[in-house]
């Protein structure tokens, strides 16, 4: 396709190719949805902090475990013991699930990593309230300093 007067494509066209048909937009972002093989070929050459780093590092670690854990979150919910929207998992379903076997102590362990590795990817710098609206002491360090030359003239 040829750009138009102006060389302007409209929303989404491009001289070099069409946009992907709808049925494959989701198999195509899935693609990179999920470490292996294709992940690591459309990432290789991009920088990776160690997953022990805050930031990106723990998004790694984060996105990694929660890949692993995928199987034995679906156990779950197809037991009825997680809602299939529900994040983050709770002590006392992971204690039923090891007593009915649904999983073993090493599966939940897995679990309660991976649970502690995705809150931690979500964490933000956390404040106490006293700490977010405290107004700095700016006026008692900033010496007194002499009027603007505009607000002299005024006065004269």
């Amino acid at each position: 396709m040829a750009a138009p007067a102006g060389g302007v494509l409209p929303a989404g066209e491009s001289a070099v190719h069409a946009a992907p048909a709808d049925r494959l937009v989701a198999p195509a972002a899935a693609t990179i949805q999920a470490p292996g093989e294709q992940y690591e070929r459309l990432t290789a050459g991009i920088a990776r902090p160690p997953e022990s780093d805050t930031g990106v590092g723990r998004l790694l670690k984060a996105f990694r475990l929660d890949h692993e854990t995928s199987p034995l979150l679906r156990k779950l919910r197809e037991q009825g013991k997680l809602a299939e929207t529900q994040t983050g998992i709770d002590e006392a379903v992971l204690k039923s699930a090891v007593a009915d076997g649904t999983v073993s102590e090493t599966e939940a362990q897995q679990l309660r990593e991976a649970d502690r590795a995705v809150r931690a990817a979500w964490e933000v710098d956390q404040f106490a309230p006293e700490e977010y609206f405290r107004v700095p002491e700016v006026a008692e360090s900033v010496p007194e300093q002499a009027p603007h030359p505009v607000q002299q003239d005024a006065g004269q």
